[in-house]
């Protein structure tokens, strides 16, 4: 079985009731759409579906992305900005890096791009002069 990982600070939820409690006060409204990082097992993602309609979930553990079915998308959302402007976080993930950590295991492709610093003017107060939103999907290599 898979076991949670020391180094990744990973801990699974195992008991049902935790996640329902967890959604429950999240007070997920149906339509709304959940960004779930560090997914693991996925005992939290079912319930946050139920309630809100759809999740984004993320999982870097390579050893969770050997039980998704091979053709199961799963999208990457990163920021992307000068990174000698602002130290973060958040921290900003480049394409390059993007492909670095996840070209081995995935089909990279670049689906959306925005630029996002109109609507964030405290990124401007930090110093940035450019802030856009990327989408990546990744397809898992068969």
């Amino acid at each position: 079985g898979i076991h949670p990982s020391k180094q990744m600070g990973q801990n699974f939820l195992v008991e049902p009731s935790t996640a329902e409690m967890i959604v429950s006060r999240a007070a997920l409204q149906s339509g709304e759409t959940v960004l779930e990082i560090g997914a693991g097992l996925g005992a939290l993602t079912i319930p946050a579906a139920r309630a809100a309609g759809t999740v984004i979930a993320v999982e870097k553990d390579r050893r969770m992305a050997r039980l998704l079915p091979a053709a199961a998308p799963v999208l990457l959302v990163t920021l992307e900005y000068p990174q000698a402007q602002m130290q973060g976080p958040p921290f900003s993930v480049h394409g390059e890096e993007v492909g670095r950590l996840f070209g081995g295991w995935y089909q990279v492709e670049s689906v959306y791009r925005r630029d996002i610093l109109s609507e964030n003017p405290r990124f401007r107060e930090k110093g940035l002069d450019r802030l856009e939103e990327r989408v990546y999907r990744l397809g898992r290599r068969v």
